[in-house]
């Protein structure tokens, strides 16, 4: 019982560092397109083209940022093997990453991008297995 608080505790945690860290670095890209109005600034900060990359960025920056967006989301996979189930951890992996993307869209402290959410359910998968593969070699040493 107090594990379980424990891990719920953490499990908040960690979705407020998800939400808050654009914030805690100060980033704001309002000013990249100008003075748009906003529902204009809001489409061009909108990426719905799976596999869509803008190449004209230095491709050390595109590594970097793939491999962050999968990183965030490993513990998460980790933590939601424990507490539930598969379609449970993937539904609520979808809806954080969508809360998320859409929060950071309109308070324009980053862009709305299918491609983070598809990388955050790679992410989220690497986790789950890892734990999955964690029990069972555990189960094979037990044996």
């Amino acid at each position: 019982m107090k594990n379980k608080k424990i891990i719920r505790i953490i499990i908040l945690l960690y979705i407020v560092l998800l939400f808050a860290y654009p914030y805690i670095l100060g980033r704001n890209v309002s000013d990249i397109n100008g003075s748009l109005p906003f529902f204009d600034k809001i489409v061009q900060n909108t990426n719905l083209i799976p596999f869509n990359f803008n190449y004209d960025i230095n491709l050390d920056i595109i590594v970097k940022n793939v491999a962050l967006k999968l990183l965030l989301f490993v513990p998460f996979g980790m933590i939601m093997k424990k507490e539930v189930t598969f379609k449970q951890g993937i539904c609520a992996l979808l809806l954080l990453s969508i809360c998320k993307e859409i929060l950071h869209l309109v308070t324009f402290t980053g862009y709305f991008d299918i491609n983070d959410i598809l990388l955050y359910i790679v992410g989220y998968l690497i986790g789950w297995y890892l734990i999955k593969l964690g029990n069972s070699q555990k189960q094979l040493t037990h044996e």
